[in-house]
């Protein structure tokens, strides 16, 4: 390996491993602070009656997120191939939307809420894959806006797809914003290795 890559490897394995050890310390402080128990009956509960009868909700979380910013818009959209055109911008956030839901269904299973180990490591791949989605880095306050979205938007019902209000309680609602924080950070963990790699590779090539 280049010396230079190599030395910039280094630098931010170590920033990784910094990140593991505040994640892993954050995880016994809300494993104390919530009884698992609870924590996969919250999470269950809010899936099975709330997000999966709200087909839009990723989608509108997207939105949400485009809404923010404009240049992580023309990353999500994809603008690069759908010039600007919003029927096309549309399609693709809402063909997105989709693949979450199915990323995040893997995750609400009984076995996967039950090992908090393979939670992390479903979230992990996921974010290693999306450094292969765009040579453009992923900004680390993007990692924030979605999580925020996804809470902002779990308070909004979609009446336009029938579904009923619904109240949700703050122990249920703290459940799911510690749920969320687990993925952005481990996603966000396997993002950071997906891009050393690139970089890596990129100067073994040269």
């Amino acid at each position: 390996m280049n010396p230079r890559a190599r030395s910039r490897s280094n630098s931010r394995v170590r920033g990784i491993w910094s990140k593991i050890r505040i994640i892993t310390r954050f995880g016994e402080s809300c494993g104390k602070a919530h009884d698992p128990d609870q924590f996969r009956t919250h999470i269950k509960y809010l899936w099975q009656n709330v997000i999966s009868t709200q087909s839009d909700y990723f989608y509108r979380v997207l939105k949400n997120v485009c809404a923010r910013d404009v240049q992580l818009t023309a990353l999500l959209s994809n603008e690069k191939y759908t010039h600007g055109n919003e029927n096309e911008q549309d399609y693709l956030l809402r063909q997105l939307g989709d693949r979450m839901f199915a990323f995040f269904e893997t995750l609400v299973q009984e076995n996967v809420l039950e090992d908090l180990s393979q939670l992390k490591q479903s979230a992990f791949q996921m974010g290693k894959q999306h450094a292969a989605y765009s040579r453009e880095a992923f900004k680390l306050s993007y990692w924030d806006m979605f999580s925020k979205a996804m809470v902002e938007e779990l308070g909004e019902s979609s009446t336009e797809n029938g579904a009923s209000n619904y109240q949700i309680d703050p122990d249920t609602m703290k459940s799911w914003q510690h749920f969320l924080q687990v993925i952005i950070d481990n996603m966000m963990l396997g993002y950071e290795n997906g891009r050393d790699s690139q970089i890596n590779n990129s100067f073994d090539t040269q």
